[in-house]
């Protein structure tokens, strides 16, 4: 792991009621899809299995995995040497982090700068905070990115993350995510590492592993309007991603739903998120 900190921590707070804001932008969405193809599309982004370790492979493909909103996250940079200290992708990082906060249902980023950073290691309780609810990004160049990537490979959900096609596919960005607990479910996402490779493709690989590392769990097949799709035709959350961005972020979804569930708290949200947007099409 590089010793190099990047001049800014993200604090993640997350927050209790329901936040509508952002709702209106999804009008068009609410205009274009019904209910249940809003719902049917949730289900399959928020279950999967392609971020975590072998042994929760059954548990998340059935239930909802994400992190506990009523706990802070801190997103710590970790920039490799290509990357300066003031270089714009950090910039980059700030400004996409807060726009995944303020279109979610219940995210708030604080940023805190590099010496506020040391006064918080030195002391031993911001040294067992960082031991857990913590995202280690890390931005580089390809190289880079593989090296670290390779160095924490005795770590069985990293390991599986070798096999990829980004390791292989030089025309795919090397943009991955992995989710990890220190308990077993239903215990929540506790720590998460990110790697984003520097590029064209920076901003884009940013809004799709930060939303996943909070747990978007499953990519959506080509086709399908959405940044998450295979077909990479999206650079940015469409406003499909972002209705199910704001669902899956809502206090009502927890990890441990099952697919019922979830579909339950789901179609309320939906209601809500519907009703504050205005009247729907007939699907």
């Amino acid at each position: 792991m590089s010793s190099r900190f990047a001049a800014l921590v993200v604090w993640l707070v997350g927050t209790v009621g329901l936040a509508l804001h952002g709702a209106a932008s999804g009008s068009d969405v609410f205009q274009t899809y019904s209910d249940k193809q809003i719902l049917d599309y949730y289900e399959q982004l928020a279950f999967g299995a392609d971020l975590t370790t072998p042994n929760l492979k059954d548990f998340v493909s059935t239930h909802i995995w994400k992190r506990d909103q009523a706990h802070k996250v801190q997103v710590v940079l970790l920039p490799q040497a290509s990357v300066s200290l003031v270089d714009s992708s950090l910039v980059e990082v700030k400004v996409v982090l807060g726009e995944i906060a303020q279109r979610s249902g219940g995210i708030v980023a604080h940023v805190v700068n590099l010496k506020e950073l040391g006064l918080l290691m030195q002391s031993e309780k911001g040294k067992m905070a960082l031991s857990a609810d913590v995202m280690w990004v890390f931005i580089g160049n390809r190289q880079e990115m593989m090296t670290n990537l390779k160095r924490m490979s005795s770590n069985p959900a990293v390991a599986a993350l070798l096999g990829s096609r980004v390791m292989e596919d030089e025309s795919h960005p090397f943009c991955l995510a992995s989710n990890h607990t220190t308990r077993m479910p239903p215990s929540e996402i506790e720590i998460s590492m990110v790697w984003i490779e520097t590029g064209p493709a920076f901003r884009e690989c940013l809004y799709e592993e930060f939303m996943q590392a909070f747990g978007i769990a499953h990519d959506f097949p080509e086709g399908v309007p959405s940044i998450f799709s295979e077909d990479r035709l999206h650079t940015a959350p469409s406003e499909l991603d972002w209705v199910l961005w704001r669902i899956h972020t809502d206090p009502s979804i927890v990890t441990g739903m099952g697919v019922d569930g979830a579909r339950v708290a789901a179609s309320t949200i939906l209601s809500l998120l519907r009703g504050s947007a205005g009247p729907a099409t007939t699907p």
